[in-house]
């Protein structure tokens, strides 16, 4: 049985040429797909980042060849924005207005207005409380030295004011009210028709690329289109020492 060491490094060789052409190469690929590529690229990456340190800068063949199985990735998935286009549909003005995307916009800008005013709450009931927890005392009746979060210590040993325990009341109170507020706006963007629709959008934007990664790939496809990504292919190929069918100014 295969250590996972012996697993991982034969998987990282699985987009390096073992001989032949580019063309030749890129021909033995068919019937794969992109995903199998993308998977295989990554145990790649996985085994430099174990040999060189993650972030540590390849060197000689190994840094030719990473350079190529990017280049191959690149080429392959090269018609990915088609299947999530740059400007999303949603993001249209015209879906915008169908969609009542101005009352969309104001309630999330009020939840996270909302969301914030609780932040500020929260960090003056800590403060409060923190303000009346006697360190020197706890570190006496504990023996640890690291104060925990002032919820974590029996209110009981604090000295709190009446007057701070009554604004930490309001707090609590404040903060209970503006709960519910977000939660209602959470709801009302939830059930909203932007947001339907916008979700909508996004899951066929996620089957069409689920569908592209996992179709296999053709001989038709794998061949030279004229792209950028095809000559930049070619170039990390020679690198390798291999040689193409294609020539390229370089």
């Amino acid at each position: 049985m295969k250590t996972f060491n012996v697993y991982l490094e034969d998987r990282s060789t699985a987009l390096i040429p073992k001989g032949g052409t580019l063309e030749d190469f890129l021909r033995s690929l068919e019937g794969k797909t992109i995903k199998q590529i993308l998977d295989d690229s990554s145990y790649m990456n996985l085994y430099m980042g174990n040999k060189y340190g993650i972030g540590g800068a390849r060197e000689g063949s190994d840094k030719d060849a990473t350079d190529f199985a990017n280049k191959l990735v690149r080429f392959v998935n090269r018609d990915i924005k088609s299947m999530r286009p740059e400007v999303r549909e949603y993001e249209t003005d015209q879906f915008k207005e169908e969609h009542d995307y101005e009352s969309y916009r104001k309630a999330r800008h009020q939840k996270a207005v909302l969301g914030m005013d609780r932040n500020k709450l929260r960090r003056e009931k800590r403060k409060l409380e923190d303000d009346g927890l006697d360190i020197e005392d706890y570190r006496a009746a504990t023996g640890e030295y690291l104060v925990p979060h002032r919820s974590e210590y029996e209110k009981g040993k604090a000295s709190i004011s009446d007057e701070d325990r009554e604004r930490i009341n309001e707090i609590d109170k404040e903060y209970s009210e503006l709960e519910d507020k977000i939660d209602e706006l959470q709801d009302f963007l939830s059930n909203h028709p932007y947001q339907r629709g916008m979700s909508m959008i996004e899951r066929e934007y996620d089957q069409a690329v689920k569908d592209y990664h996992n179709s296999p790939l053709t001989v038709e496809y794998l061949t030279d289109d004229g792209s950028k990504e095809y000559d930049e292919l070619v170039t990390a190929f020679a690198k390798l020492g291999g040689e193409s069918e294609t020539v390229i100014d370089v």
